[in-house]
């Protein structure tokens, strides 16, 4: 008769021991003994595989929402789609290409782009205007006047055109993905990136 043995302190580790006996029918334990080490293989997986197939990192400030925000993320297994890839790599082409005579290369569209000194300079290159902001902004609070500065252009320039315009001061300055990649290709179209 097949008796559970558990061990163990958070999650038990238990295992299925076949009792010796004189019983004949002990004889063919044997096969049996099979079946019960593919079920405790079994068990091990189902209990040490996570239970999604990715593991996200989730901070609190990312699943806490005040009442009537809304927030829009990328599912972690998309970022492999390669259609999205590739947008991300054409964007990230496009964007170099505009400034490689401002020698500025942008190599993570989010750590790259949220403080408005890259969106800055790309604006004005591409519209051949100049924008009266100050270059270097190292507090949180400058940064997002820069960047609200840098945005009014953009929305002058878009506004025309009835877009919908689906980015803020506090999306792109929180590192919104979404609403970098929106932005982005709301330029690139604007002016008819290649």
């Amino acid at each position: 008769m097949p008796r559970l043995k558990c061990s163990g302190a958070v999650i038990a580790h238990c295992s299925l021991e076949l009792l010796a006996s004189s019983d004949p029918s002990a004889s063919a334990s044997q096969g049996a003994r099979t079946t019960v080490s593919d079920l405790q293989e079994e068990g091990k997986n189902a209990i040490n595989s996570p239970m999604s197939p990715a593991l996200v990192d989730v901070h609190p400030e990312d699943t806490q929402l005040e009442e009537n925000e809304e927030r829009t993320m990328i599912d972690p297994t998309s970022k492999e789609d390669p259609k999205f890839k590739e947008l991300v790599k054409v964007l990230l082409d496009w964007i170099n290409d505009v400034l490689v005579e401002e020698r500025i290369i942008v190599k993570q569209l989010e750590e790259d782009l949220y403080d408005g000194q890259v969106l800055q300079k790309l604006l004005e290159k591409l519209a051949g205007c100049k924008l009266n902001v100050a270059e270097v902004t190292q507090s949180e609070i400058g940064q997002k006047q820069k960047l609200q500065t840098v945005l009014e252009a953009v929305h002058d320039l878009l506004r025309p055109r009835g877009w919908a315009l689906r980015w803020s001061v506090d999306s792109i300055h929180g590192k919104n993905l979404v609403a970098i990649l929106h932005l982005l290709v709301s330029l690139a179209m604007h002016f008819r990136a290649p």
